[in-house]
């Protein structure tokens, strides 16, 4: 027989449960689905426009320069306006741009000071409030600025020169090492008996372990060289009241959570197999 068991206990006096209406499921509009744009298209779509502009005579530019937060807000980004501009640039162009005499110039005097404005607020006045580190947003203000002085090529190396000075720095504070334990203080998951226990808790600190983090270049390898070789100096000459620790047997080092290495840590890999074969 089907016996049928409750699994919780219902108070008589709690109201009863009714039966759920299954929701049905949500679908996104049409017009989510066309900002849902990967950023490979939109780079590939520029790319062709920009090889269609070199072909044809034209000069190559950054569409995004001429955009502005009000032309977002007002939605000029959907495909309706953008269309209609390059219809609308497209009858000038055959009519040999006659018709835009008749445009008032303070309109396209408007629309530059507006372009700038809102260029200005967005990419100066509010990424100063959004950024942390007020010296990475200073990069692109010096840019700007180097460009009146030394030409825009020459300002763009020295904003990559300053930007690349920053990742170091930004790095060498951090730190690549994340901590440091032995055998006592840190074990494995793995289950051991007893006679293995017995002897990592009498050897546990012969074993030194080094977790890194970060990424590991240049700017930091001296500091990990650094960390292991301070492991095998024999200071006989040091007074303490607590004992030192012995010399490590065993190193381990954790490359886990490092998130990427260059030339510098191969090198630092050689040197530390260097110094531990030198203390066997």
């Amino acid at each position: 027989p089907n016996v049928t068991r409750k699994t919780e206990f219902e108070s008589p006096l709690a109201p009863k449960r009714t039966a759920e209406v299954p929701r049905p499921p949500i679908v996104p509009s049409a017009k989510s689905q066309v900002g849902n744009v990967s950023l490979q298209k939109i780079l590939s779509v520029y790319g062709m426009s920009q090889i269609a502009s070199s072909l044809t005579g034209g000069i190559a530019v950054a569409p995004a320069v001429a955009a502005s937060m009000t032309l977002f807000k007002l939605g000029a980004e959907d495909p309706p306006p953008q269309y209609g501009s390059i219809l609308l640039l497209g009858i000038f162009h055959l009519t040999g741009f006659f018709l835009v005499c008749y445009i008032p110039k303070p309109a396209f005097s408007c629309l530059l000071v507006l372009a700038s404005l809102d260029m200005t607020k967005k990419w100066l006045v509010q990424s100063f409030h959004n950024t942390r580190k007020k010296t990475e947003w200073a990069v692109a203000p010096a840019i700007v600025l180097l460009a009146f002085s030394f030409g825009l090529l020459n300002a763009i190396f020295i904003g990559v020169g300053m930007s690349t000075f920053i990742f170091v720095a930004s790095f060498y504070r951090s730190g690549v090492v994340k901590f440091l334990a032995n055998g006592l203080s840190m074990r494995s998951t793995i289950e051991r008996g007893v006679r293995e226990i017995n002897w990592l808790d009498q050897n546990g600190d012969l074993i030194q372990i080094c977790v890194l983090q970060g990424y590991v270049f240049f700017g930091n390898a001296q500091s990990v060289l650094t960390y292991i070789t301070t492991m095998f100096d024999e200071q006989e000459d040091y007074v303490s009241e607590y004992p030192l620790p012995p010399l490590p047997k065993y190193l381990i080092i954790d490359f886990t959570i490092v998130a990427g290495l260059d030339t510098s840590a191969i090198d630092l890999v050689r040197e530390i197999i260097t110094i531990c074969r030198g203390h066997r």
